[in-house]
């Protein structure tokens, strides 16, 4: 009789832990899936930051070797 209480309990037991390891896989699976939805949205930012860098970088370069022809300023090598 004992016996057949002690598997009840522990049976029992068994389940509450294994209720609360599920409770605390869902949580960990919101909060992850949180966390993936703010790193995409964030990476998407930084993309566009960083092709509006890259874009101006070459802006930057074209203005000034065509900026340099434009007002006559263009360095040559001097013969002596």
């Amino acid at each position: 009789m004992q016996l057949e209480n002690v598997k009840n309990t522990v049976g029992t037991a068994e389940k509450i832990k294994t209720e609360e390891s599920e409770d605390n896989k869902m949580k960990n699976l919101k909060t992850l899936q949180t966390l993936s939805k703010m790193g995409k949205i964030l990476s998407r930012i930084a993309f566009v930051f960083a092709m509006i860098g890259a874009c101006g970088c070459i802006i930057g370069l074209l203005s000034c070797s065509y900026g340099a022809e434009l007002s006559g300023e263009k360095q040559e090598m001097k013969e002596e």
